[in-house]
């Protein structure tokens, strides 16, 4: 087993909130390929295939996602960074699709009501915790912050983060379950390594995720009430987000549905 999933909890607490919508990634013309799916590697190697079989690249990313798998979120970044692709989001952007594609883009659109939400990700303070728990049957973290679960990251077995399915925790020595629990934590010094180099690549501040979190707003994450942070497109701009253009002229994520769940973060001064 291992880590997998920033976001996982989230995932769920979401797809109940907007409804269960049937996988869609496509083109809509020659300009425009779209992603509206959660965010894993199956789904990412279907994308691919359909941009490497188009024709005419597409130049702009439509992606409406909950999040969904941390390290496919940072792929996918780097893919879009590659190709320089534009990124629109009409609806909603959350967790690692917020982190790791968003930020990506050469330019990022978006429309009046788009809702863009942060909770955490492979630096959070819970996670070590975390793992130690999952292993004595415990849940540690809510549906409020990004969360770990016993998955395999990868069919890759030399991949830092592979390990064995369906692992029945219940039947493990003390022993194994402090290999496995030793194998999980540099699983996460390594997951952790990716998101620092993905950040530093694209010339966004690293803290992206965790603002919110951190601080003035400690208090207020914990309450699970709240689901999500989100930034100014001021604070966004100063954090390396660059080129944000407003589709309809103005933002409004306060109409979103799903914004009741949702806070604002002003980031430090000093940052």
């Amino acid at each position: 087993m291992t880590l997998l999933k920033s976001g996982l909890y989230l995932f769920l607490l979401i797809a109940n909130m907007v409804g269960c919508s049937k996988i869609r990634i496509g083109t809509f013309d020659e300009e425009k390929i779209y992603y509206y799916a959660v965010i894993n590697e199956e789904n990412f190697e279907f994308l691919k295939k359909i941009y490497i079989s188009a024709k005419i690249k597409p130049t702009k990313l439509i992606i409406n996602s909950i999040g969904g798998n941390g390290l496919s979120g940072i792929n996918i970044g780097k893919w879009v960074y590659q190709n320089n692709l534009t990124i629109e989001i009409t609806q909603y952007c959350l967790s690692s699709c917020a982190n790791y594609i968003f930020p990506s883009g050469v330019k990022k659109i978006l429309h009046k009501d788009a809702l863009l939400g942060w909770h955490g990700g492979y630096f959070q303070e819970s996670l070590s915790e975390q793992i130690t728990a999952l292993y004595n049957g415990e849940h540690v973290g809510g549906d409020h912050e990004a969360t770990l679960s016993l998955r395999s990251q990868t069919k890759d077995k030399n991949h830092p983060c592979w390990s064995f399915e369906n692992l029945d925790i219940q039947k493990l020595t003390h022993i194994e379950k402090q290999k496995h629990i030793q194998h999980d934590e540099n699983c996460l010094r390594f997951l952790k390594k990716k998101e620092s180099d993905f950040f530093k690549s694209i010339g966004v501040d690293s803290n992206l995720p965790y603002y919110g979190q951190t601080q003035k707003y400690r208090k207020q994450f914990s309450k699970e009430r709240y689901k999500m942070f989100y930034y100014s497109i001021e604070d966004m701009d100063h954090m390396g987000i660059k080129n944000i253009q407003l589709e309809d002229g103005i933002w409004t994520p306060r109409n979103n549905s799903l914004f009741k769940k949702v806070y604002l973060v002003d980031i430090p001064n000093d940052s």
